[in-house]
């Protein structure tokens, strides 16, 4: 149960601000040491999302965060956990036992479900639509000559 604040003193208020503020201030400060080892990496929280990351393999894990007080005996998700955990293992990927309140500073407060995974952002291909400067590019693909009836562009294209 919580405890009971209604005794407290100003300065035990003041002490306890304190002592919050430090740790908020440690958890920044820990987050901005991520950011600057990985940059540009993206943060993934929640069960399915690291799943499917992982299964998909487009992303390049690099930390695995996991809650340290998990109990899996009382987790209906125990085996996706330990999938993702032997998934994560299997990439190379450091896991890490961490505490609540730094999975909740990873996920900006949103539901974390127990680990959050620091990854490198998907790879983006080149759209080869995109109109660049030069002469020679067009913006449709070769194959495809605007002088084509609309049907057999459609053809082409879901072909």
């Amino acid at each position: 149960m919580g405890r009971d604040r209604s005794s407290e003193t100003r300065e035990e208020m003041m002490e306890r601000q304190r002592e919050y503020q430090a740790v908020q201030a440690e958890r920044k400060s820990w987050m901005q040491e991520q950011a600057e080892q990985f940059p540009g990496a993206d943060y993934v929280h929640g069960v399915s999302p690291v799943l499917a990351a992982l299964r998909a393999g487009r992303r390049t894990p690099h930390r695995l965060f996991m809650q340290e007080t998990m109990d899996l005996s009382k987790r209906k998700d125990a085996s996706a956990i330990q999938e993702i955990e032997r998934l994560a293992l299997e990439a190379d990927c450091e896991v890490v036992q961490t505490d609540k309140g730094r999975l909740s500073t990873m996920s900006d407060q949103r539901p974390h479900q127990v680990l959050v995974s620091l990854s490198l952002p998907r790879p983006c291909l080149p759209n080869p639509m995109a109109h660049t400067s030069g002469s020679e590019s067009l913006p449709f693909p070769p194959s495809l000559s605007p002088s084509l009836p609309p049907s057999l562009i459609h053809t082409q294209i879901h072909a």
